[in-house]
């Protein structure tokens, strides 16, 4: 797969659909009201850093979330699919035989589980190797963030029909179907011939901690998922043990492998976008020199693809992913941690 043609596709399709929501947000507002959301939706999203949840139901958090994250996202949750599948070559995916999966995205966000596992199954084409069918359950309580992952994923589909040289990638999204929904207790059901994933990535926080530990725990006990994933920054480590519903099991033990970043390097598009944002803004008057001196900042730091220091949680139940008992993480930062199963 052509990483550099899926960095420049996902970079223009999520440019594509924030121009779009911009222009539709913006409506018929003041240029002063338009610039005050945009504040107030950086100083939201700036709270991350303080490890507190910004409002992600405001829709101007969810657009400017999508011109900074959704990159990062796509980033690591492609590549901890992919450092678990390289430990059984020649598999793109780490399936079963049956070639089936259903995945349950709890707090999905703006649908990075989702690219991340299309590109796997991309891989997994590249390689030969069978994929019958996977769908996708993804639960957000924003309805903004769902949205706009949607709309990305629409474009990125499109932008892919005209490049030949993402054929598998465009293959992959025959193979996946997909529902989201705001559901707070969602059903699902699990086949007897499917495996089963569940993720929840960089959803806790302290204020929402019990009612994730409560629904990670009723998923368990209903899909016995064979895999799972839950992410975090490195310094809300405490908060993905609480959360996680694998990890007193005494099946299950910690081992820390180190996921390669698939993706490497600045998205241009995305970069050029936020900068020329950012000089219509300091244009504008009504804020104080403080404030367009943060959205300045803010805005003009180059987007990435690299998303730094991130803890990650995971069983492999039936994949038999076990490390040696005296493996050991020997990197000064908790960047990745994985469950998997004791035997």
């Amino acid at each position: 797969m052509d990483k550099r043609a899926v960095m420049d596709a996902l970079d223009e399709a999520i440019v594509n659909v924030a121009k779009e929501e911009l222009n539709r947000l913006r409506g018929e507002l003041s240029p002063h009201a338009i610039t005050r959301n945009i504040a107030n939706a950086l100083r939201s999203l700036e709270s991350l850093q303080q490890g507190h949840q910004p409002d992600y139901d405001d829709p101007w958090v969810a657009l400017f979330y999508l011109l900074w994250y959704q990159p990062k996202q796509i980033n690591l949750t492609y590549s901890m699919i992919k450092a678990t599948a390289d430990r059984h070559p020649p598999k793109g995916i780490p399936l079963n035989d049956s070639g089936k999966l259903l995945v349950v995205d709890f707090g999905c966000g703006s649908l990075a589980m989702q690219f991340g596992i299309m590109l796997a199954v991309a891989d997994a084409f590249e390689r030969g190797q069978f994929v019958s069918s996977i769908h996708i359950d993804s639960f957000d309580t924003s309805q903004a963030m769902i949205s706009l992952g949607e709309a990305v994923w629409d474009e990125f589909k499109m932008i892919l029909a005209s490049d030949g040289r993402l054929d598998a990638v465009s293959l992959s999204f025959d193979a996946i179907t997909t529902s989201t929904t705001t559901d707070t207790e969602p059903q699902v059901e699990r086949r007897v011939d499917e495996d089963c994933w569940l993720s929840a990535v960089h959803v806790v926080y302290d204020s929402n901690k019990e009612v994730v530990q409560n629904r990670l725990e009723e998923f368990k006990d209903q899909l016995n998922p064979d895999m799972g994933f839950i992410t975090t920054f490195s310094d809300k480590v405490r908060l993905a043990r609480l959360v996680s519903p694998f990890g007193t099991d005494v099946n299950y033990r910690f081992t820390y492998p180190n996921p390669r970043r698939q993706f490497n390097g600045n998205v241009e598009l995305i970069t050029n976008f936020r900068t020329a944002l950012s000089a219509h803004i300091l244009q504008q008057r009504g804020l104080s020199l403080t404030e367009n001196r943060f959205i300045e900042n803010y805005l003009n730091n180059p987007c990435h693809m690299e998303l730094a220091y991130c803890y990650i949680l995971g069983p492999c139940q039936a994949l038999n992913l076990c490390q040696p008992n005296n493996y050991r993480h020997n990197h000064p930062f908790p960047v990745s941690a994985a469950l998997t199963p004791n035997r």
